[in-house]
C-alpha cells in the first residue's frame, strides 16, 4: 500500500528572485512522517498552472504557520504591527484553498494556514 502524499507549503525567505530561500520548519516534515504521510515541500514561487499539476498528484494539503497575510487580501489597511508578509506565498496559498475546494482534496491549516483558509 503506498503512502499519501501530502503537500506543506512554505516560506519564501527575504532576498531577491535569485538568492531566497523556501523556509519551513521539519516539525511539519517530521508529524507528516509519522503520521504515515510522504511529505511534498510546495514552494511559494509556483505559478498558478503549476500549483494545479501539484495538486492533482497530492493525496491532502497542509498549510503551514508563518508570517503574516498581507492586509490588501482582507480589505484591510497596511498596519506597522504586520510581520513577515510574503505576498507570493499569500497568492499561492490562496489559489490552493481554491484548487482544494474544486478538488474535493482534505487540507488542514496551523496558525496562518487556517487564516488563510478563512
Amino acid at each position: 500500500m503506498s503512502k499519501p502524499c501530502i503537500g506543506i507549503t512554505a516560506s519564501t525567505s527575504s532576498g531577491n528572485h535569485y538568492n531566497s530561500q523556501q523556509r519551513l520548519s521539519d516539525n511539519y516534515l517530521y508529524v507528516v512522517l509519522k503520521a504515515g504521510g510522504l511529505p511534498v515541500i510546495i514552494p511559494a514561487c509556483l505559478q498558478p498552472d503549476d500549483l494545479k499539476q501539484v495538486i492533482g498528484r497530492l493525496d491532502g494539503l497542509l498549510f503551514s504557520g508563518g508570517g503574516d497575510i498581507h492586509s490588501k487580501f482582507y480589505g484591510g489597511h497596511p498596519s506597522i504591527t504586520e510581520k513577515d508578509i510574503d505576498i507570493k506565498r499569500d497568492e499561492a496559498e490562496m489559489e490552493l484553498v481554491r484548487l482544494a475546494c474544486s478538488k474535493g482534496l482534505p487540507f488542514l491549516g496551523i496558525c496562518r494556514g487556517i487564516q488563510i483558509i478563512n
